[in-house]
């Protein structure tokens, strides 16, 4: 496969040229470059100085055109940006078809005209027929999710659909007694049903969200529950798709249970056996070794194999067969650490967002009880990726692997803390995650999880039911850590908070730059979850500011959310934006705390407008905390005076993104206007501020003339 780009200039076509050793027939698909907000480009190809093809591609309409090619032959490409260069750098993908392709193609042609006559000839048409609709879905899924289709995987494909549909009759002849009941007809959807949804998922995924459906994809998929399962289709899934989805499946219900209806002539069994041990024997050789069920497979054992080594990990901690020392000599201390979720600093009122969406942490702020740091970002834009070097000694920028990591919650039991994790996230004890067996290895598990039986009482898995259990989980006699994972601001934004919340209702145009409907609907969910949210958040840290003693409070989010864009979060390479690392970072300090560890104290005033990337929250709420331990960098520690990260070494996206990337815009709004003074500022007109919001966030950053 050839991949390069095209940009034609705005007066000049782009030219260029390829010459081929020897035949072949090849697919080449032409596109936009994907994240680019416009773009159209007009191609034309010619063969040998004749024209074969002319076309527009745009950021919405990608082409593919078949060409066969001969040895010496020439073809030339003409990019022509029909007047614009804004966003269109064009994509040319060229894939190669395999040798005697449509030789091969024709002979899995015939075998399925062969499979269709023979059960014709039983009264079976229907079962040939849905075995050929699942053949055609999953070469279709194939195909948006890979490009060419390779002729290896239609023979697996072929002899599997071969192999359903002979199992299918396998039912209807065996289960024929029972014919009045309709066991066969059930049986059959339900296996369609299981097998049907892997194709359809792949198709709709490209459709909805315009790209393949990777590892990190399947992963995030793997860590999640019924009811994010739900929200995730509701918010992301047009109506219509599922309407269609249904409507389908209901036609498969109506077409089994009319097959079951019609007269057959029977299959011997001894042969049907014969038949469908044999296709087994050969898919079960060589399925996943088809692209699709072996990423699946892959994806799946390699997530399992993470479980299981850092289950490994932590048990040779009980056993003691991981040798480090923690120790702490001050006692009867709390720290509260509260792990947000989806959480976008931008939507909030103490970052200068100009709806009032944290009236109890501006009140906080106002009153010089709050620390509000500027430049915390996320690692990644996926909950278990970024918790994955958030809760561990791995980062990165210390090359520390985090299945083998020391968690930080290892590290306070070895101190003598006592360590307690109240969770409502929806993956602690449903789903097998990275941040389960860590919340497990803490002394005391409270596990609030939402489940699909208790839905129907949303009340009985708001966040606020944190609050009552942090009043319990203090002990006064010990040094207590307490981490609250909260399920925050994660669609469906609209249930994540009570309706008496529901403040803010559909924004108009005017205030947030777009007339989507679904957009707007969004924000002011979403900006009724951040109200919510703060609620939450303060009512925990009124309980600390109650303590007696030495107390901090932290706050974090695990990422943010792009809510203009409709796309949520992601760990994709190509589907992550910087959106998605605008977290807030927020910390509180008791008079105890900050008379017992001033040095600490005046670390974190320092670092307020310091770059920060959660994957060194370890190393932070160990230094917070003051515990000496062999397994702490004081470098990577917020507290410490020795903390720096410099713009140039800044990463996210677990090391393969440089956060100071020209596409970082909220990194550089800000560089830029530090250059300024406050003075010099207010003389600068800003151009073309066309919404509240916007206006909003030029007054913060001290602009005073538009």
């Amino acid at each position: 496969m050839e991949h390069t780009f095209i940009h034609p200039a705005s007066t000049k076509d782009a030219k260029g040229t390829f010459k081929f050793d020897n035949s072949s027939k090849q697919l080449w698909h032409f596109s936009i470059q994907k994240g680019s907000p416009s773009g159209r480009i007009l191609f034309l190809i010619k063969k040998n100085d004749d024209n074969i093809s002319k076309f527009i591609v745009d950021t919405k309409h990608d082409a593919k055109v078949d060409i066969r090619v001969n040895k010496n032959d020439e073809i030339t490409i003409i990019a022509n940006s029909l007047g614009s260069v804004a966003g269109d750098w064009g994509n040319l993908k060229i894939t190669k078809y395999e040798p005697y392709y449509i030789l091969k193609m024709r002979i899995i042609a015939l075998v399925w005209i062969l499979f269709f006559i023979y059960l014709a000839t039983k009264g079976y048409t229907i079962i040939a027929l849905s075995s050929y609709i699942g053949f055609l879905l999953t070469l279709i899924a194939e195909k948006v999710n890979y490009g060419a289709l390779k002729y290896s995987d239609i023979t697996i494909y072929t002899a599997f659909y071969f192999l359903l549909g002979f199992i299918s009759i396998l039912l209807y002849q065996e289960l024929q007694i029972f014919r009045k009941f309709k066991i066969a007809t059930i049986l059959n959807f339900i296996l369609k049903i299981i097998i049907f949804t892997i194709p359809i998922a792949f198709i709709v995924f490209y459709i909805v969200f315009k790209k393949p459906i990777n590892w990190n994809i399947l992963n995030a998929i793997y860590q999640t529950n019924p009811s994010e399962a739900l929200g995730f289709l509701e918010s992301f899934i047009p109506i219509y798709y599922i309407i269609a989805l249904i409507i389908f499946f209901v036609l498969v219900v109506y077409v089994l249970w009319y097959q079951e209806k019609r007269d057959k002539n029977i299959i011997e069994r001894p042969l049907l056996l014969l038949i469908i041990f044999i296709l087994i024997g050969f898919s079960s050789l060589n399925l996943f070794n088809a692209r699709i069920p072996k990423l699946i497979n892959n994806t799946y054992m390699d997530y399992n194999s993470h479980i299981e080594r850092i289950k490994e990990f932590q048990e040779k901690l009980k056993a003691s067969k991981i040798k480090f020392t923690a120790t702490k000599k001050e006692n009867k201390e709390l720290y509260v650490l509260v792990i947000g979720e989806s959480l976008n600093k931008n939507n909030m009122g103490i970052y200068g967002y100009f709806r009032n969406t944290t009236p109890n942490q501006s009140q906080q702020v106002k009153n010089n009880n709050l620390m509000v740091f500027n430049n915390a970002f996320s690692n990644s834009g996926n909950t278990m990726q970024c918790l994955s070097l958030a809760l561990t000694e791995a980062n990165q920028y210390n090359g520390k692997k985090f299945l083998d990591s020391l968690s930080f919650i290892n590290v306070f039991n070895k101190a003598g803390f006592n360590t307690t994790w109240i969770s409502t996230q929806g993956t602690l004890s449903e789903t097998n995650t990275i941040v389960s067996v860590f919340a497990r290895s803490s002394k005391n598990l409270i596990d609030l999880t939402c489940t699909v039986k208790n839905e129907l009482n949303l009340a009985t898995y708001y966040d606020e039911n944190v609050i009552k259990e942090l009043n319990k989980s203090i002990s006064h006699d010990k040094n207590n850590l307490i981490v609250i994972h909260i399920y925050g601001n994660h669609y469906k934004y609209k249930d994540r908070y009570p309706q008496n919340y529901a403040k803010f209702k559909i924004a108009k145009p005017y205030l947030i730059g777009t007339n989507k409907k679904y957009i707007l609907g969004d924000y002011s969910e979403y900006d009724n979850s951040v109200l919510y949210n703060d609620y939450v958040v303060s009512k925990v840290l009124d309980i600390v500011k109650n303590y007696k003693g030495v107390a901090a409070f932290m706050y974090m989010s695990d990422h943010s959310e792009d809510i203009a864009r409709h796309r949520g979060h992601t760990a994709r390479e190509d589907g992550f934006n910087f959106t998605m690392t605008q977290i807030p970072l927020t910390f509180w300090l008791s008079p105890e705390y900050k008379k017992r560890y001033p040095n600490s104290t005046k670390a974190l005033i320092s670092h307020k407008d310091s770059l920060f990337s959660n994957d060194m929250l370890y190393e932070t709420i160990i230094g917070l905390a003051h515990i000496k331990t062999d397994r702490y960098n004081p470098k990577y520690d917020l507290t410490s005076l020795e903390y720096e990260l410099k713009p140039q070494n800044a990463l996210t996206l677990h090391g393969k993104v440089k956060y100071t990337n020209p596409k970082n815009f909220y990194y550089w709004r800000k560089y830029n206007t530090s250059l300024f003074s406050n003075e010099n500022i207010k003389k600068i007109v800003i151009n073309n501020v066309e919404t509240v919001g916007k206006l909003n966030e030029a007054w913060n950053l001290g602009y005073r003339s538009f």
